[in-house]
């Protein structure tokens, strides 16, 4: 009701308006096949991946039309600069940024390879990485661990999540061959 009315106030035929989730689905109203365990503040899918929508006079594919290529919430950065005309390499000027823009998405022409890398911080047993990429879309690889720790070991897990989109099942990182190693 309040986004609709907000969008009311806009001229949407200049406007791009931009819709994103908020890191994962909480526990307490996670659904199947989803369980608390993997849901808002985990490394796993029910944890990291949210709606993103994006519409306006600067998205030319078909309404409705959907993707899976891998984004970032950090991607939106360098979109809503070039969105906006400006030049990212300016902006950040001196700065590394990880921000890959979206506009191409948005025109039907993305052809970068990108990796999503998503963290959890705390102290907790779900500290950790997780890590997809493009150039191995079938396979997502947890490191749970604290990463600026000199004295952790940090454990790893690997899922086919392409036959395990759940992450129920970790591959034996020991026998792994081909392309999962």
């Amino acid at each position: 009701t309040e986004i609709g009315r907000l969008l009311q106030s806009v001229n949407l035929s200049k406007t791009n308006v931009i819709i994103i989730g908020d890191n994962g689905t909480p526990g307490q109203v996670v659904q199947a096949p989803f369980s608390n365990g993997h849901a808002k503040d985990s490394l796993f899918t029910g944890g990291v991946n949210v709606p993103l929508v994006i519409s306006g006079p600067d998205v030319t594919v078909p309404g409705g039309s959907t993707t899976d290529k891998l984004v970032h919430c950090v991607d939106l950065f360098s979109t809503i600069l070039q969105l906006g005309g400006i030049n990212t390499a300016a902006a950040a000027s001196g700065v590394t940024i990880d921000s890959k823009t979206l506009v191409p998405l948005l025109r039907g022409a993305d052809s970068l390879d990108r990796t999503m890398v998503a963290e959890t911080f705390g102290n907790g047993p779900g500290e950790g990485r997780t890590i997809v990429s493009d150039d191995y879309p079938d396979y997502k690889l947890i490191i749970l661990g604290d990463r600026l720790s000199t004295t952790d070991t940090p454990s790893f897990q690997l899922f086919n999540i392409t036959t395990d989109f759940n992450e129920q099942s970790p591959l034996s990182i020991a026998g792994l061959t081909g392309t999962a190693l």
